[in-house]
């Protein structure tokens, strides 16, 4: 039973509950009546559906609540309920979801025929026909549960047999009216249910399927994209620790299917469980949030099966998922089966759904589902950051990429993986490779490697070519290659079926060959692009690449990613125009990134490059001077990242540019003068929104712009950092009174000065208070030894919208031991997750300060993920191994960097 102080005494306040053992949410307050009849306040149950609409009962904590009845015990009309004043009442909801099979209500009670019932049918019954009806009444409550768990062959089957017993029972029903009309709308339910659920079925298979379709190619598929989440059995003690948290892992699966087949292997190709222990979750409910309906999707999938794309999942109750658990979780071992987890997974997530549904209306939970069809490569990659890894530095899943003849991506699992690469081959490929000095990573397929003359490159080749499963290969030439060499190589290159390559041409000087070759050496590593495989292309350290090319490119669809980093000199008209055509040959291309002649306009380039490719997602240009970093949709700029060396370098071309007010993300090395005041203001009025700016200081100038950033981008910042090449200018910040000013949502604040300098105590107060947490309650006083924000800001408003920091950044600044306290005293570790103070004196003084600051209850959760100390005054020794320990015991999510040997 939860008080509540917040409803008045006409008014009573509920709480949605989607079952009586789920976690409750969204508080709705609804007045109460006066009941003549019952001469109390009650509240309608018409009032109740209104709020929430699919509402089955009330719970007043264990109790349910019933309707108020009259002197024969019937409800009285219209429905009501006694108030229960200064109590939140549970609702519970039931759910109306095409998608929620398990959701169905198990009506055998009330379809079945009850024993006294049977009793006196069969009474007077010849025997065949008695044990037909028993036989009958049986396989209802069989039939219901095969119907529900979606086991539609399995119902049917008993429908069946249900058939034939009703058949026998036909001249007894006609003897007896009443078993007729029984045994008629048991039936007739029975066939109602079924195709419901058959409908329901179609539903989350259209689903499934459009998720089992979805293809992935290289550059958008960092890690493997199928998984089922399990609720993890906890210990006894972290139920009594955290006895309202909800535990999960996630287990990933093995994608093997058609394209893992061939005609000697005897390995089942049915997607199973990866050959993995699992990950917990971190964060479980921002994970829900979400990836829910993608993972609910995913669940569903197991259960219920799929057969599409070349892909085949049995449905669960028949399933061999489980081939993968002999290294899965010991409480998944002893099941035998793991259908109670997805059940309780699925119920979860429903629940959720229902919650969300409740509190937001219809349009939250048709936006949810969305979700499933634009799960990307962005999406994919934030996953892992979910992920409680400890085998860092191996494959998630331990599973394998391979590339399927369409050039689409699927994670495999080692027997699977070795099922269609011939072990011999691999090893034999690998022994090239590491007598060259290379590396290779057989996981993801991807090579890394120098080589030093034409004889070794030949060798290469050959042994690259039978190994197969090479996907990724980064190569430098250790010699100036001629290019009959280059040549070799792109043939190599093209019968490996390499989707991802990355060329060094450091070593590639000599002119002498250019004039043999009329300046065509490098036609082979662009025409690699057209041999329909490579999706993404680097070419760096090139010396005049684009004098030394003829452009002879043919048609590129499969290419994606364009990294050049040599020089395109766009002022020469014949380079603009051969670079034309070169993309007008990449139809498909996301990514473009380019290295511009200094005096080019990026402004420019980037409407000449937007007019001929108009797919591109992301386009990055460095022209010295300045450096943008841009997302396009439909051929426009959406949002614009970047980096300024001077301002007063930038020409009205790069001013054209910034004013066009894309920019979020913006640098700049160096101070801004007294002349570039103007220019500043202009970018940061135009940009509205501008979040995360770093920003060069000088002890002159740093006051007068830190002064302008505050009176113009206060509001939408999330990031500031202040450099500089010493720090004679932050005593000048040390003396800024922020009054009537904050920033409401500054998440990351650095301070980064160049070389090592010792930070002045009349500084730490400024920096503790940008650190600080983000308000105390009235009456509290500060930590000890921490600054009360109230003697250096005036206005109350401005203190109570200041925001906890989750990243905090003091590099290379030298503290006093007291004035470090003071510092990390300051700080919200409730909410920090990431530390930084690699090349600062940070030392086990002040790691036994932070360490001091965690709570060590072992109920408070904190998020801190990162603590970097490299290059800090923290020694090696089994002293500070002990207290890293410590902290890691406190902050289970802390990964230590530049930790000490």
């Amino acid at each position: 039973m939860i008080a509540d102080r917040t409803a008045s005494p006409q008014s009573q306040t509920f709480r949605v509950r989607s079952s009586p053992g789920s976690s409750p949410l969204c508080n709705i307050t609804i007045p109460t009546r006066h009941d003549h009849t019952t001469r109390q306040q009650v509240v309608r149950w018409k009032d109740v559906l209104q709020y929430f609409e699919n509402a089955t009962g009330v719970m007043n904590g264990e109790d349910a609540v019933l309707f108020l009845t009259g002197d024969d015990l019937e409800d009285l009309t219209p429905l009501r309920i006694p108030h229960h004043p200064g109590v939140v009442l549970d609702v519970i909801v039931g759910n109306s979801s095409p998608f929620d099979l398990d959701m169905i209500p198990h009506l055998d009670d009330n379809i079945s025929i009850s024993s006294k019932s049977l009793a006196r049918y069969s009474k007077d019954m010849p025997k065949q026909a008695r044990v037909s009806l028993l036989a009958f009444n049986g396989l209802v409550g069989s039939c219901l549960r095969a119907i529900i768990s979606g086991q539609v062959t399995q119902a049917t089957t008993i429908m069946q047999s249900m058939d034939q017993h009703f058949e026998n029972l036909h001249v007894e029903m006609n003897k007896n009216k009443a078993l007729q009309e029984q045994l008629m709308q048991m039936q007739q339910q029975m066939t109602r249910m079924q195709q419901q659920v058959l409908d329901r079925l179609a539903s989350i298979q259209a689903q499934v399927r459009a998720l089992a379709t979805q293809t992935y190619e290289l550059h958008e598929y960092p890690i493997p994209r199928l998984f089922i989440v399990l609720p993890k059995l906890m210990r006894r003690r972290d139920r009594l620790a955290k006895p309202f948290s909800e535990q999960f892992q996630l287990f990933f699966l093995c994608e093997c299917g058609e394209h893992t087949m061939n005609g000697e292997s005897k390995t089942p190709h049915e997607i199973h469980l990866a050959k993995h222990e699992g990950y917990d979750l971190d964060k479980s409910t921002e994970f829900f949030e979400k990836y829910g309906s993608y993972v609910l999707t995913l669940m569903y999938m197991i259960k219920y099966g799929i057969a599409a794309a070349g892909l085949v999942v049995q449905p669960l109750a028949s399933t061999k998922i489980l081939r993968g658990l002999d290294l899965a979780q010991e409480h998944l071992k002893h099941l035998g089966n793991i259908g109670p987890l997805v059940d309780d997974t699925i119920r979860f997530l429903q629940d959720m759904n229902i919650t969300k549904q409740s509190c937001d209306g219809p349009a939250a939970n048709h936006t949810e589902s969305m979700k499933v069809e634009a799960l990307e490569g962005a999406d994919l990659r934030q996953l892992e950051s979910y992920l409680k890894v400890q085998d860092e530095g191996r494959v998630l899943g331990n599973l394998y990429r391979t590339i399927t003849p369409e050039g689409h991506v699927k994670w495999v699992c080692f027997d699977h993986y070795r099922s269609n690469y011939r072990n011999s081959a691999t090893e034999q490929f690998r022994d090239v490779v590491e007598a060259n000095g290379g590396k290779f990573t057989e996981e993801t397929g991807k090579v890394e490697i120098k080589i030093s003359s034409s004889m070794a490159a030949r060798q290469f080749y050959d042994a690259i070519a039978k190994a197969r499963g090479i996907q990724e290969l980064d190569i430098t030439f250790g010699w100036d290659a001629i290019m009959d060499d280059l040549r070799a190589f792109a043939e190599a290159v093209t019968k490996a079926n390499i989707t991802r390559l990355i060329v060094d041409g450091s070593c590639l000087k000599g002119f002498a060959f250019d004039l043999v070759n009329r300046y065509r050496r490098f036609d082979p590593l662009l025409n690699v692009a057209s041999n329909g495989r490579i999706q993404y292309l680097r070419l760096k350290n090139f010396d005049r690449f684009f004098f030394r090319v003829n452009y002879s490119l043919g048609m590129a669809p499969k290419l994606r990613v364009l990294s050049i980093e040599p020089e395109i000199p766009f002022t020469e008209k014949t380079t603009k125009s051969y670079f034309n055509g070169f993309l007008e040959r990449c139809p498909s291309l996301k990514t473009l990134e380019l290295k511009l002649n200094h005096q080019y306009s990026p402004n420019k380039a980037t409407a000449f490059i937007l007019s001929k490719l108009q797919h591109l997602e992301s386009l990055i240009i460095d022209c010295g001077r300045l450096s943008i970093r841009a997302k396009i949709s439909q051929g426009k700029i959406r949002a614009m990242n970047m980096t300024i060396a001077r301002l007063h370098d930038l020409n009205e071309e790069d001013l054209a540019l910034i004013k066009l007010g894309h920019l979020t993300r913006l640098a700049i090395e160096y101070t801004p003068q007294d002349s570039d005041e103007d220019r500043l203001s202009t970018i940061l009025y135009q940009n509205s929104n501008l979040h995360h700016l770093q920003i060069g200081c000088l002890e002159e100038r740093c006051l007068a712009v830190v002064k302008l950033v505050i009176s113009t981008r206060a509001e939408t910042l999330d990031y500031l950092g202040l450099n500089g090449n010493s720090l004679e200018w932050l005593p000048r910040l040390g003396l800024l009174t922020l009054a009537g000013c904050s920033f409401p949502r500054l998440e990351t604040f650095g301070l980064a000065p160049d070389p090592r300098c010792s930070v002045p105590s009349t500084c730490v107060p400024w920096i503790a208070n940008m650190v600080s947490a983000s308000r105390q309650e009235p009456g509290s006083s500060s930590p000890p030894g921490s600054p009360r924000r109230q003697e250096f800001y005036d206005d109350a408003e401005a203190i109570d919208s200041w925001p906890s920091l989750k990243h905090v950044s003091l590099q290379r600044l030298l503290f006093q031991p007291e004035d470090w306290k003071v510092i990390i005293e300051a700080m919200d570790i409730s909410m920090l997750e990431h530390m930084d103070f690699k090349g600062s004196n940070f030392s086990q003084e002040q790691l036994k300060v932070l360490i001091d600051r965690i709570p060590g209850d072992g109920v408070s959760s904190v998020p801190l993920k990162v603590l970097d100390v490299a290059d800090t005054d923290l020694p090696k020794g089994p002293d500070t191994r002990a207290l890293l320990g410590i902290l890691q015991m406190k902050a289970p999510f802390v990964k230590i960097m530049g930790l000490p040997a």
